[in-house]
């Protein structure tokens, strides 16, 4: 008997971990939860060794879960594989981002990523560096809608409210 996806997926929860395609590894470790609020896993694909400091891992972000506001002096790159998530440079409005969606994240951009409240989000991150900064704490930013015909549905200020109503 075959069952159609919508038959699979009609009980499923929302808030349910997925099964990502690069597996969702281990809890953070505390050296590097600690750039996150919120739960987060790691299955690291490519670890830095003595002869390069890139590294390619899967990152899966529990439901709200976002990192702190950081840069990476040589770019990062994020390829979305699951979920539904927000990706914000300082200064910029917040984008939701969707599977098969990729950030090509300018080197020294400030920024945070991390998942909507409703939804688990994993992405494939390679970089070659991370300089952590301060907390993206939610209460610092108030979003209001905007329309301008593209993706984009939040602009965020740094004023002191909560995260983007979703």
């Amino acid at each position: 008997m075959f069952c159609s996806l919508k038959e699979i997926f009609e009980n499923e929860s929302s808030a349910d971990p997925v099964p990502t395609m690069f597996g969702m590894g281990e809890p953070n470790p505390p050296e590097y939860s600690r750039y996150f609020i919120g739960e987060s896993y790691v299955n690291m694909m490519v670890a830095p060794n003595k002869h390069s400091n890139c590294l390619a891992a899967n990152v899966t972000f529990e439901p709200g879960c976002q990192n702190n506001w950081h840069t990476h002096p040589t770019g990062q790159l994020l390829f979305v594989t699951n979920g539904r998530s927000w990706y914000q440079e300082w200064s910029q409005l917040a984008r939701e981002r969707h599977p098969g969606d990729f950030v090509n994240i300018p080197p020294n951009a400030k920024h945070w990523h991390g998942a909507s409240k409703g939804s688990w989000f994993a992405h494939l991150a390679t970089e070659a560096d991370a300089q952590h900064m301060e907390d993206a704490n939610p209460s610092d930013y108030i979003a209001k809608p905007v329309d301008l015909g593209l993706s984009v549905k939040w602009a965020s200020f740094n004023i002191g409210a909560s995260r983007p109503e979703e």
